[in-house]
């Protein structure tokens, strides 16, 4: 930590030196050469009419591909039986939290934007899951500082690489460019426009209308940008709530035993659960919601920039000021939530813990507004429907003489996970 303290210190004087070299007049994010560039577009990091343009059409195609709609749980469920059977692959033996986690995930995001199916086991999504864990895994909080203080772009790539891992995030960047980059070739050459099959063809559906247009916002480069963040938003942060799921499953194993009640009065056990069961299973959905508060995964949402000057409870908020809310702080915060750092399914229920009750104001998991997630039904099906399957057919439970705490949780690049611990997937009878 000290040291940490001392080389933040060493920055501010460097950013204190650096901040004049700036040319005058141009803005904080412009095209001027001094190391600052336009924001991206995509439907994360953006801002203006390029998230207005972008976010639209991300939404319009993820309903017309079936989000919200039957099919599409048809796929989840799909996925959810491939889980299910690969988890009896294990013969009830102790485990780390499996891959499978993080392939069913991709794999119904995947199938959205690029009309693709990975294999739970393939070693193609072994490898796009070991760079973002080594990027996480090497990630301190020196590695943001360069955000917030721009003027850090100018020191040396030597010194860089040292203080905030750049080199690391750079061959992270660069191998996903690869991967998205491969998908959207290949389907700018086997495009059809009277059978378009994703949102990538969709996408170069209206490309191809509004070529001539130089004030288009449909580009190639643009699309890029919202297949990888498609690619991250939708895969990689359900798979680490799949962990949070058979993790609180291990820890509170009576909230275990009353879904299985729930599930079984319901459901035979030949048949998967369906979003129709829902009503019906009230203590699963209001278990699911619970885990997105209690883990506050994310525990800051993206970086958003004021595009005008404002105040905000009496706090001056200049034009250009990079805000981020602090999901976790909201989470926890006894204004909003009765015992804040109780994991307690039984605040989403009605007094007679039968009916499902909504989350109040200070539920910030898909965040809020405007710039509220994309492909929150999705996530919303997708957490529901696995986590049914995982209880409907397993016990989970961790190794004899091992006892589950809150020190299990890490954090990794930003999220709040459960640490790989050994788990036990006991198929039931």
């Amino acid at each position: 930590m000290l040291v940490e303290i001392v080389l933040l210190f060493v920055l501010v004087l460097v950013y204190a030196v650096l901040r004049d070299r700036r040319p005058r007049n141009c803005p904080p994010v412009s095209d001027c050469t001094t190391g600052f560039h336009l924001l991206p577009p995509g439907v994360v990091s953006s801002n203006g009419v390029h998230w207005q343009h972008d976010r639209r059409f991300v939404l319009r195609n993820l309903r017309n591909l079936g989000m919200g709609k039957d099919h599409l749980e048809e796929a989840i469920n799909i996925e959810g039986k491939a889980l299910v059977e690969d988890l009896k692959k294990y013969g009830g033996e102790a485990i780390n939290f499996p891959d499978s986690f993080k392939t069913v995930a991709l794999n119904i995001i995947w199938q959205m934007v690029a009309s693709t199916r990975y294999d739970l086991r393939s070693k193609e999504v072994e490898t796009i899951h070991r760079m973002t864990n080594e990027l996480r895994e090497k990630f301190t909080p020196l590695s943001v500082l360069p955000s917030f203080v721009p003027a850090l772009d100018h020191l040396p790539k030597s010194v860089k690489n040292f203080l905030f891992g750049d080199d690391i995030f750079e061959r992270f960047v660069e191998e996903m460019k690869v991967v998205v980059n491969e998908a959207v070739d290949k389907h700018l050459e086997d495009y059809d426009s009277d059978n378009p099959r994703d949102l990538i063809d969709e996408y170069i559906k209206d490309m191809k209308a509004s070529e001539g247009d130089n004030n288009s916002l449909y580009r190639k480069g643009a699309l890029n940008q919202i297949v990888n963040d498609l690619f991250g938003a939708g895969s990689d942060t359900v798979s680490h709530m799949l962990r949070w799921m058979a993790y609180l499953l291990a820890r509170y194993p009576e909230y275990a035993t009353r879904m299985q009640q729930q599930i079984d009065a319901v459901v035979p056990r030949d048949r998967m659960v369906s979003l129709d069961d829902k009503p019906s299973l009230p203590l699963v959905e209001a278990f699911t919601v619970e885990a997105l508060r209690y883990s506050s995964m994310v525990v800051y949402n993206v970086q958003r920039s004021a595009h005008r000057d404002t105040t905000i409870n009496g706090y001056f908020i200049p034009k250009g000021t990079m805000i981020q809310v602090g999901n976790y702080s909201i989470h926890r915060n006894p204004r909003y939530w009765d015992d804040p750092h109780k994991f307690y399914p039984e605040r989403f229920l009605d007094d007679s813990a039968t009916k499902y009750t909504a989350p109040n104001i200070g539920f910030f998991a898909f965040g809020s507004g405007r710039r509220q997630c994309a492909g929150e039904l999705l996530a919303r099906m997708e957490l529901f429907l696995f986590t049914a399957a995982i209880i409907q057919n397993f016990d989970v439970i961790p190794p004899k003489g091992v006892v589950l705490s809150q020190k299990d949780i890490v954090n990794l690049g930003g999220l709040r996970t459960p640490a790989d611990k050994k788990l036990i997937y006991r198929p039931r009878n």
